[in-house]
């Protein structure tokens, strides 16, 4: 493999994995890719309380993936950048197929 595609991988992994390893934190991600948003904004469409999206959205932050900025007196939090979510939908998609396939696979098993 080549060893800068290697190092940058690494580096990836070690920046954004923990960013990425909670659902709630997903979801995050997805209601910040339609524009900034505060933490009871995000708690009241999550329905999670405010102590919970506080902790989630500081782990993003740390990872990167989010910035915060000072609005009219509140935080407000967005994508660090815009491919994050982008990157988030190509990785959806690709799962919803992967589950179309395997569904295919067990209807073909069954029928035989």
């Amino acid at each position: 493999m080549n060893e800068t595609l290697e190092g940058d991988l690494r580096l990836l992994h070690s920046e954004i994995q923990t960013g990425l390893g909670d659902p709630h934190r997903l979801l995050i991600l997805f209601r910040l890719a339609t524009g900034p948003k505060t933490i009871d904004q995000l708690a009241r469409s999550l329905d999670l309380d405010q102590a919970s999206v506080a902790r989630h959205v500081q782990i993003l932050r740390q990872s990167g993936l989010v910035l915060a900025s000072a609005f009219r007196g509140e935080t407000r939090y967005e994508v660090s950048d815009d491919r994050v979510p982008e990157a988030l939908v190509l990785l959806r998609g690709a799962l919803r197929d992967r589950l179309v396939r395997r569904e295919a696979m067990a209807d073909t098993l069954s029928v035989h």
